[in-house]
Protein backbone atom coordinates (compact mmCIF):
# COMPACT_ATOMS: atom_id res chain seq x y z
CA UNK A 1 0.00 0.00 0.00
CA UNK A 2 2.81 2.47 0.59
CA UNK A 3 3.44 2.38 -3.16
CA UNK A 4 -0.12 3.43 -3.91
CA UNK A 5 0.11 6.18 -1.31
CA UNK A 6 3.25 7.58 -2.98
CA UNK A 7 1.65 7.43 -6.37
CA UNK A 8 -1.45 9.16 -5.03
CA UNK A 9 0.67 11.93 -3.53
CA UNK A 10 2.44 12.39 -6.88
CA UNK A 11 -0.88 12.67 -8.67
CA UNK A 12 -2.07 15.15 -6.04
CA UNK A 13 1.09 17.27 -6.48
CA UNK A 14 0.74 17.22 -10.26
CA UNK A 15 -2.92 18.24 -9.94
CA UNK A 16 -2.04 21.03 -7.50
CA UNK A 17 0.77 22.26 -9.79
CA UNK A 18 -1.59 22.27 -12.78
CA UNK A 19 -4.15 24.23 -10.75
CA UNK A 20 -1.52 26.83 -9.77
CA UNK A 21 -0.33 27.19 -13.39
CA UNK A 22 -3.96 27.47 -14.54
CA UNK A 23 -4.60 30.16 -11.94
CA UNK A 24 -1.57 32.17 -13.12
CA UNK A 25 -2.65 31.85 -16.75
CA UNK A 26 -6.18 33.00 -15.86
CA UNK A 27 -4.86 35.89 -13.77
CA UNK A 28 -2.54 36.97 -16.59
CA UNK A 29 -5.46 36.88 -19.03
CA UNK A 30 -7.57 39.03 -16.72
CA UNK A 31 -4.86 41.57 -15.86
CA UNK A 32 -3.05 41.82 -19.19
CA UNK A 33 -4.79 44.06 -21.68
CA UNK A 34 -2.95 44.70 -24.94
CA UNK A 35 -1.93 48.29 -25.61
CA UNK A 36 -4.02 49.58 -28.50
CA UNK A 37 -2.92 53.22 -28.21
CA UNK A 38 -0.79 53.14 -31.37
CA UNK A 39 -3.48 51.50 -33.49
CA UNK A 40 -6.14 53.83 -32.07
CA UNK A 41 -4.04 56.93 -32.79
CA UNK A 42 -3.18 55.75 -36.30
CA UNK A 43 -6.89 55.23 -36.97
CA UNK A 44 -7.45 58.88 -36.00
CA UNK A 45 -4.63 59.95 -38.34
CA UNK A 46 -6.20 58.04 -41.25
CA UNK A 47 -9.60 59.60 -40.49
CA UNK A 48 -8.02 63.07 -40.53
CA UNK A 49 -6.33 62.34 -43.86
CA UNK A 50 -9.65 61.23 -45.31
CA UNK A 51 -11.50 64.34 -44.15
CA UNK A 52 -8.79 66.72 -45.42
CA UNK A 53 -8.55 64.86 -48.74
CA UNK A 54 -12.32 65.03 -49.19
CA UNK A 55 -12.26 68.75 -48.42
CA UNK A 56 -9.50 69.47 -50.92
CA UNK A 57 -11.00 67.24 -53.63
CA UNK A 58 -14.48 68.79 -53.51
CA UNK A 59 -15.61 70.18 -56.86
CA UNK A 60 -16.29 73.93 -56.83
CA UNK A 61 -18.21 74.82 -59.95
CA UNK A 62 -18.88 78.31 -58.60
CA UNK A 63 -15.30 79.22 -59.55
CA UNK A 64 -15.96 78.84 -63.27
CA UNK A 65 -17.91 81.09 -65.62
CA UNK A 66 -18.74 79.42 -68.93
CA UNK A 67 -18.65 81.11 -72.30
CA UNK A 68 -16.89 84.30 -71.23
CA UNK A 69 -13.56 83.64 -72.96
CA UNK A 70 -14.77 84.67 -76.41
CA UNK A 71 -13.36 83.88 -79.84
CA UNK A 72 -12.23 80.50 -81.05
CA UNK A 73 -9.30 79.52 -78.86
CA UNK A 74 -7.12 76.52 -79.56
CA UNK A 75 -7.49 75.44 -75.93
CA UNK A 76 -11.11 74.78 -74.84
CA UNK A 77 -10.19 75.86 -71.30
CA UNK A 78 -9.86 79.37 -72.68
CA UNK A 79 -13.66 79.44 -73.16
CA UNK A 80 -14.04 79.27 -69.37
CA UNK A 81 -13.13 82.18 -67.13
CA UNK A 82 -12.42 82.14 -63.41
CA UNK A 83 -14.36 84.11 -60.81
CA UNK A 84 -11.39 85.40 -58.78
CA UNK A 85 -13.42 86.16 -55.64
CA UNK A 86 -14.97 82.68 -55.67
CA UNK A 87 -11.58 81.08 -56.25
CA UNK A 88 -10.09 82.94 -53.30
CA UNK A 89 -13.05 81.95 -51.06
CA UNK A 90 -12.56 78.30 -51.97
CA UNK A 91 -8.78 78.39 -51.49
CA UNK A 92 -9.06 80.15 -48.12
CA UNK A 93 -11.84 77.80 -47.00
CA UNK A 94 -9.81 74.75 -47.98
CA UNK A 95 -6.76 75.99 -46.10
CA UNK A 96 -8.79 76.89 -43.01
CA UNK A 97 -10.60 73.53 -43.02
CA UNK A 98 -7.37 71.55 -43.45
CA UNK A 99 -5.63 73.48 -40.67
CA UNK A 100 -8.60 72.93 -38.34
CA UNK A 101 -8.49 69.18 -38.99
CA UNK A 102 -4.74 69.08 -38.38
CA UNK A 103 -5.15 71.05 -35.14
CA UNK A 104 -7.77 68.60 -33.86
CA UNK A 105 -5.43 65.69 -34.56
CA UNK A 106 -2.34 67.43 -33.20
CA UNK A 107 -4.10 68.20 -29.90
CA UNK A 108 -4.63 64.48 -29.24
CA UNK A 109 -2.09 62.66 -27.08
CA UNK A 110 0.37 60.68 -29.18
CA UNK A 111 1.87 57.33 -28.12
CA UNK A 112 5.59 57.61 -27.38
CA UNK A 113 6.61 55.40 -30.29
CA UNK A 114 4.92 57.82 -32.71
CA UNK A 115 6.36 61.04 -31.24
CA UNK A 116 9.05 61.46 -33.90
CA UNK A 117 6.78 60.67 -36.89
CA UNK A 118 4.24 63.12 -35.44
CA UNK A 119 6.87 65.87 -35.25
CA UNK A 120 7.72 65.27 -38.92
CA UNK A 121 4.01 65.29 -39.84
CA UNK A 122 3.41 68.57 -37.98
CA UNK A 123 6.42 70.14 -39.73
CA UNK A 124 5.09 68.91 -43.10
CA UNK A 125 1.63 70.30 -42.26
CA UNK A 126 3.17 73.71 -41.55
CA UNK A 127 5.25 73.65 -44.74
CA UNK A 128 2.22 72.70 -46.82
CA UNK A 129 0.11 75.45 -45.19
CA UNK A 130 2.85 77.99 -45.92
CA UNK A 131 3.10 76.93 -49.55
CA UNK A 132 -0.70 77.01 -49.87
CA UNK A 133 -0.75 80.54 -48.41
CA UNK A 134 1.82 81.61 -51.02
CA UNK A 135 -0.41 80.20 -53.76
CA UNK A 136 -3.33 82.20 -52.36
CA UNK A 137 -1.09 85.29 -52.29
CA UNK A 138 -0.19 84.76 -55.95
CA UNK A 139 -3.87 84.59 -56.89
CA UNK A 140 -4.62 87.72 -54.82
CA UNK A 141 -1.79 89.75 -56.32
CA UNK A 142 -1.56 88.50 -59.88
CA UNK A 143 -4.86 87.06 -61.07
CA UNK A 144 -7.36 89.44 -62.57
CA UNK A 145 -11.11 89.06 -62.83
CA UNK A 146 -12.11 87.31 -66.02
CA UNK A 147 -8.85 85.43 -66.58
CA UNK A 148 -9.41 82.18 -68.42
CA UNK A 149 -8.79 78.82 -66.77
CA UNK A 150 -5.76 78.43 -69.02
CA UNK A 151 -4.35 81.76 -67.89
CA UNK A 152 -4.90 81.02 -64.20
CA UNK A 153 -3.36 77.56 -64.65
CA UNK A 154 -0.34 79.15 -66.32
CA UNK A 155 -0.10 81.71 -63.55
CA UNK A 156 -0.16 79.01 -60.89
CA UNK A 157 2.16 76.69 -62.80
CA UNK A 158 5.20 78.06 -61.02
CA UNK A 159 3.53 79.18 -57.81
CA UNK A 160 1.57 75.95 -57.41
CA UNK A 161 4.68 73.80 -57.80
CA UNK A 162 5.77 74.57 -54.24
CA UNK A 163 2.33 73.54 -52.96
CA UNK A 164 2.47 70.29 -54.96
CA UNK A 165 5.96 69.51 -53.62
CA UNK A 166 4.92 70.34 -50.04
CA UNK A 167 1.80 68.22 -50.55
CA UNK A 168 3.90 65.22 -51.55
CA UNK A 169 6.03 65.61 -48.42
CA UNK A 170 2.86 65.99 -46.33
CA UNK A 171 1.41 62.80 -47.82
CA UNK A 172 4.63 60.93 -47.03
CA UNK A 173 4.79 62.19 -43.44
CA UNK A 174 1.12 61.47 -42.75
CA UNK A 175 1.42 57.99 -44.30
CA UNK A 176 4.36 57.23 -42.01
CA UNK A 177 2.42 58.49 -39.00
CA UNK A 178 -0.71 56.54 -39.98
CA UNK A 179 1.19 53.32 -40.69
CA UNK A 180 -0.78 53.01 -43.93
CA UNK A 181 -1.56 55.02 -47.06
CA UNK A 182 -2.76 58.42 -45.88
CA UNK A 183 -2.99 60.87 -48.79
CA UNK A 184 -4.13 64.30 -47.80
CA UNK A 185 -3.61 66.03 -51.14
CA UNK A 186 -4.54 64.70 -54.54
Amino acid sequence: MPENGGQGKLIAWIGAGAAVVGAFVALYGILHKPDTSVADYQEQVRATCGRVHDLLATEHGEIFVLGQGGGFPSNPLDLVTVDKAALLRVLRGNLRGAEEEFALLNDKPVPGSLAEPKERAVAAQRAWSGAFRKTIGTVEQTATEGMTVGEVSGLLGGAGAATVSAGARLNDAMTTLAGDDCRVTA
